[in-house]
């Protein structure tokens, strides 16, 4: 057990094979732990907690408790091993479930109903003994039940699934997948299968020749153009109507009576003017064996030779009976008349009565036929003028498809969204009252918005047009067009423009929203080649990103609204704030030499770094909670004006002090290399996180920091370290520590007094010398011959996280144990890199820095020959 947070898997699957990574913490108080294999919140019994950790969904954390508890169950707050093992029924049908997670802590669960829930997705991947599963009537994108071999009985019908599969459930009896978008279902490994529903889906085929015990098929409202029952002698209910059916063999299925047989299909034929009438050949949609079987028609006269209907005047729709093999269980199809016309002002194929067909010839993409086909509205394989008025919407996206011709048809679309297709066009001049248009990720090349002055909100990022009309959408509010290849963009014509989004255009020049008044978010981020952006037309503006562009200046003194600005990963040398709504701000990685943000007193969160600043102003910014200030060359830092300050990294400064008294707030402090020499956090109780290593720090004490986790205090001076008041750091690097001390000689031996920086009540506490003999009494260590480098290891009061000093003579720059002339020479190097700007490393500093003053000059290479000197 561990009192800490863990990322486990845990959750709804996304699709078979793979799950989704949930963070599971621990609640105050308790422990992060394991039940059935699954990370979970627990007491020190092990006992799981019935918490929104463990159960987020608080609706099925309420009822999975009174199921088991019934009437006792107020005040219940955690299950034991033998609860969860012991339930092996849980029903929580029609209860507003959004998530079961949490489900797989019952490893012996046999039979679950979740259906009538709001669910989109359902882990059972711990569940495996389950036998029985209805999850009916939800939102289930996908489903993976291939973890459940021992199912005998599945329902998971009235959901959005677009794929089923079932090939690890071979005890399967009972399947229902009805209501549904499946363009496919192999059941030839469910040799127990005797209910199989299947209606209301996309399949084309079906193939039911492997499951003798099968009883009742229905498989109603698909697209099927073939079935064959003959492999099932046992059927007694058949519902197989509202398919593409032209023939069907029932001789084998003795068992089946009329009142459970449901036969009845729809076909479209064109019919032939003739010199004598009309005809409709039978023979173009009927195989060779069913028009054998033809036994009468409604209208006109069959030759059966021909395959051929003859009729007097042009004929509308008539019957067909063609014989199955089975007295009394013939099968009628209706055939149709579909002839040229047209539908909404635009030349179509309709049926007799007017209702647009849909065939090819009006939808030439199959993957747009086939979701049109999925449509309530298309049982009949027309869309009426009355059914096409209440389109106002179609979604299309990720599809697979590649032509959307006869969205032109849908006069009345309000909403197209048709994104992460293969469109290489898009003719929308037939939909005048679209509103709203999401054709991103696709291969348009060309786009004419101007046969929809109604629109709204467009968003076409991700395609290929260099180009982008707008002067024909007066209305427009939203634009999105990230990732294209367009060299400018002109919103002059767009005056009710409110968000842009377009990040990412790498050709993009030129970017004009100098007459939108109404903007109020403004994302242009990652246009490298857009080096000018004037936004003083913008009062309204509240959220502005410009960052990753090449932008030298930037004056936002006409936003008195704005909140947002991130303008870093650009080159500007200078930023002026008088904005007095501004709560977050980054302009890292710019030029900027210093920054003042009085003139934005709101500001929460503030991102400077990478700018080489040398001042930097946060004292009027009494709201700051987050500050960034890293890899500067800042030498002083004044954070006593932020007492709300939670975060703050300076690392990468100059800074040789910093005051955090005034940072009560403050939970994670980074202020590694620089050159602090002292640092009180005393100050700062709920610090969690401490990183100061790479400082000159002698000393540093965190007993007033008892919820610290992490602590990297390595490469500094310190000589001891106290932890015991920190009893959940977990995450930590204490060593080494550099210390500079000389040796000495007295007594015929040598010596290194280490007294002046172990105190005395912690000399005990050193547990071994690398070299030498130590004497505790003393804090000395001694030798018989002069000493080279040596290290000691010392106990922090925590097992298992002691801590390593270095103890080398000061001028030791090449740590080869001696002071020389090479140390010499090797001063004079880092002098040289620190004169064009090559800052030396912290051992370096600790190392070189004799007179203390936190740098190498030439004042310590002056010291170190000396040192050379007094021993010659």
């Amino acid at each position: 057990l561990a009192p800490a947070a863990a990322l486990a898997i845990q959750g709804d699957t996304a699709g078979e094979g793979s799950t989704e990574y949930i963070e599971v913490e621990a609640c105050p108080g308790h422990l992060l732990g394991s039940v059935n294999g699954l990370p979970a919140c627990v007491n020190a019994a092990g006992d799981l907690h019935v918490c929104e950790n463990n159960f987020p969904d608080r609706n099925f954390k309420t009822i999975i408790v009174r199921q088991l508890y019934g009437e006792e169950a107020f005040g219940i707050e955690y299950f034991t091993k033998e609860d969860l093992e012991d339930r092996t029924i849980l029903n929580v049908e029609i209860y507003s479930i959004r998530s079961l997670q949490g489900i797989g802590y019952f490893p012996n669960l046999k039979d679950l109903n979740c259906a009538g829930n709001w669910m989109k997705k359902l882990d059972l991947s711990h569940n495996p003994r389950l036998e029985r599963l209805r999850c009916q009537n939800n939102r289930l994108e996908t489903l993976d039940v291939s973890v459940l071999p021992n199912l005998t009985y599945l329902d998971c019908g009235e959901n959005e699934l677009t794929a089923l599969d079932v090939s690890g459930n071979p005890l399967l009896e009972t399947l229902c997948c009805d209501f549904n978008s499946l363009t496919e279902l192999h059941v030839e490994c469910l040799p127990n299968l005797s209910y199989l529903d299947c209606h209301m889906n996309l399949l084309t085929e079906l193939d039911v020749g492997y499951n003798a015990e099968l009883t009742e098929l229905y498989c109603q409202s698909n697209r099927l153009t073939a079935l064959d029952v003959s492999g099932n002698p046992k059927l007694t209910n058949l519902r197989c109507y509202e398919n593409q059916l032209t023939g069907l063999d029932l001789s084998y299925n003795t068992q089946l009576k009329e009142e459970n047989v449901s036969l009845r299909q729809t076909l479209f034929a064109q019919s032939v003017a003739t010199d004598s009438g009309w005809e409709v050949h039978l023979s173009a949609y009927l195989p060779p064996e069913s028009l054998e079987r033809v036994l009468s028609v409604s209208a006109g006269t069959y030759d059966a030779a021909s395959g051929t209907v003859s009729f007097d005047r042009k004929p509308s729709a008539f019957q067909v009976i063609v014989a199955t093999g089975r007295e009394g269980l013939d099968m009628p199809i209706d055939f149709a008349p579909v002839e040229d016309g047209a539908f909404a002002g635009r030349p179509a194929c309709v049926t007799a009565g007017g209702d647009l067909h849909i065939c090819e010839k009006n939808f030439p993409d199959e993957n747009f036929r086939s979701f049109l086909f999925s449509r309530p509205e298309a049982s009949d394989g027309c869309f009426s003028r009355e059914e096409m008025e209440g389109f106002v919407e179609l979604r299309v996206a990720q599809m697979g498809i590649q032509s959307l011709e006869g969205i032109g048809y849908f006069y009345n679309l309000t909403g197209l969204y048709c994104s992460e297709n293969q469109l290489a066009e898009l003719d929308i001049s037939g939909n005048p009252r679209l509103q709203n248009l999401h054709c991103d990720v696709n291969q348009l090349s060309h786009l004419d918005l101007q046969g929809a002055p109604m629109l709204n909100t467009l968003d076409c990022g991700n395609n290929l047009f260099t180009s982008l009309d707008l002067s024909g959408n007066p209305t427009l509010q939203v634009f999105y067009c990230s990732n294209s290849q367009l060299t400018e963009l002109d919103f002059s014509h767009n005056p009710a423009l409110e968000t842009v989004y377009c990040t990412n255009n790498y050709s993009l020049t030129k970017l004009d929203v100098s007459h939108n008044p109404a903007l109020a978010s403004l994302d242009c981020g990652g246009n490298y080649w857009v080096s000018e952006l004037d936004v003083s037309g913008n009062p309204a503006l509240r959220d502005l990103n410009c960052g990753g562009n090449s932008l030298t200046a930037l004056d936002v003194s006409g936003n008195p609204e704005l909140e947002s600005l991130s303008c870093q990963y650009n080159q500007l040398t200078s930023l002026k704030l008088d904005n007095p709504a501004l709560t977050y701000l980054d302009c890292g990685t710019n030029q900027l030499a210093g920054l003042d943000v009085s003139g934005a007193p709101a500001l929460e969160t503030l991102r400077c770094d990478f700018n080489g600043m040398t001042s930097l102003n946060v004292k009027n910014n009494p709201a700051l909670v987050t500050l960034d200030c890293c890899d500067n060359d800042l030498p002083a830092l004044d954070v006593t004006g932020n007492p709300t300050l939670e975060v703050l990294s300076c690392y990468n400064n100059l800074l040789t002090g910093l005051d955090l008294s005034g940072n009560p707030s403050l939970q994670d402090f980074v202020g590694y290399g620089n050159r602090l020499t002292k640092l009180d956090v005393s100050g700062n109780p709920a610090l969690t996180r401490l990183s100061c290593d790479r400082n000159q720090l002698t000393e540093l004490d965190v007993s007033g920091n008892p919820k610290l986790e992490t602590l990297y205090c390595n490469d500094n001076r310190l000589s001891t370290l106290d932890l015991r008041a920190t009893p959940h750091l977990t995450d930590y690097l204490l060593s080494p520590q550099n210390l500079p001390v000389p040796a000495r000689q007295a007594d015929g031996r040598w010596e290194v007094d280490l007294s002046a920086y172990i105190p005395a009540d912690m000399r005990g506490q050193v547990l071994s010398v690398s070299a030498g003999s130590y004497d505790a009494a003393s804090g000395k260590v001694f030798f018989d011959a002069e000493p080279g480098a040596f290290q000691y290891t010392v106990a922090t009061g925590q097992e298992g996280k002691d801590m390593t000093v270095q103890v080398f003579s000061p001028g030791d720059l090449d740590k080869d144990g001696d002071v020389d002339i090479q140390d010499v020479m090797a001063a004079c190097r880092v002098l040289a890199r620190k004169n064009i700007g090559i800052d030396p490393d912290a051992d370096q500093i600790a190392r070189g820095d004799l007179t203390g003053d936190g740098y190498i000059r030439i004042e310590d290479i002056m010291a170190i020959c000396r040192l050379l000197a007094q021993k010659a």
